[in-house]
């Protein structure tokens, strides 16, 4: 492979790492804006799925990090210092992501179950309402006065 072929694939590769940088970036940032516990689990497993090809990439052999360390020794401990990163940052998301789902399936789904028995309450109660409204209307309006 030419020098000018060899540089073209390293350029490429800067550009697709600094892309795939940009969006991991992006879906982070927008986590903060998800409504929703249900939500937020439904971003967090994406964006876990998405940190995971992605380190797994950075990490592969000739991959972001061989990259970095073949043509710049010197930064082989920032290297090792990123990739314990990702296995702190791969436990954090997991770490939240069980937080949301006992959320979901505790207190949450409490608070739920909560909220459609007093639907179903006020769905009773309305209907006895509208069943009086209906007899009474329906009743001789003289019958009562006896």
């Amino acid at each position: 492979m030419s020098t000018a072929d060899w540089q073209r694939l390293i350029t490429q590769e800067e550009e697709r790492q600094l892309a795939a940088d940009r969006r991991i970036a992006a879906m982070a940032r927008s986590l903060r804006g998800v409504q929703g516990l249900g939500h937020l689990a439904l971003s967090l497993r994406h964006l876990r799925d998405m940190l995971e090809v992605h380190f797994s990439n950075e990490e592969a052999p000739d991959g972001f990090f061989d990259m970095i360390r073949d043509r710049a020794g010197l930064y082989v401990e920032r290297v090792e210092q990123l990739r314990q990163e990702h296995v702190a940052l791969m436990h954090d998301v997991d770490v939240i992501l069980d937080q949301v789902r006992a959320c979901l399936a505790g207190p949450v789904a409490a608070i739920r179950t909560q909220a459609g028995t007093l639907a179903d309450r006020i769905e009773r109660h309305e209907a006895r309402e509208s069943d009086l409204l209906g007899d009474a209307m329906s009743t001789d309006a003289g019958a009562g006065d006896g």
